[in-house]
């Protein structure tokens, strides 16, 4: 072989060589690499400034992101006709949220209440908002950032992507 028939396959190899090594991914084995981050401090001082209540939520329009400021005054499982303000809570899929808690001195009624799904977040969320597993959640307050939407034939909050309880 010639010297510049040597030298143009040395070359070609060279560029094959790195066209199939460059195209090489690590993977890395990660249980949540799908979830978003759950974290209870999430929420910045920013959004904690804007949000809104219940009883304003309740108003806008569905589609828009939110950051809303209320107690977790309840669970729901399968309709709002199935709403428990009272322990034991039963279901993991949804929390209910009013403007009051519901320690008896204020009346909540059901036009005041919004239902927050757990089901289409993040499995660490779901796990950490449930009353069913977090009893000791119930009237607590907590600032969310979701998207309003119609969740259970009313207007409630869907893909909750942060949360911060306060107290």
């Amino acid at each position: 072989m010639t010297r510049k028939k040597s030298l143009s396959m040395l070359l070609a190899l060279v560029a094959l060589l790195l066209v199939l090594t460059a195209c090489e991914k690590e993977i890395i084995e990660d249980d949540d690499a799908q979830e978003p981050a759950a974290t209870t401090h999430a929420v910045s001082t920013i959004e904690k400034a804007r949000a809104k209540s219940v009883a304003e939520v309740l108003q806008m329009e569905d589609g828009s992101e939110v950051c809303i400021k209320a107690y977790i005054v309840g669970s729901t499982t399968r309709s709002m006709s199935n709403f428990d303000h009272t322990s034991p809570f039963t279901g993991s899929t949804a929390i209910v949220l009013a403007d009051f808690p519901a320690d008896g001195s204020v009346v909540i009624y059901d036009d005041e209440v919004m239902p927050v799904c757990l089901t289409d977040c993040s499995k660490k969320i779901r796990a950490a908002l449930n009353l069913e597993d977090n009893p000791q959640l119930w009237n607590r307050q907590i600032y969310i950032t979701a998207t309003k939407g119609t969740y259970l034939r009313v207007s409630g909050l869907r893909k909750v992507k942060e949360y911060e309880l306060t107290r």
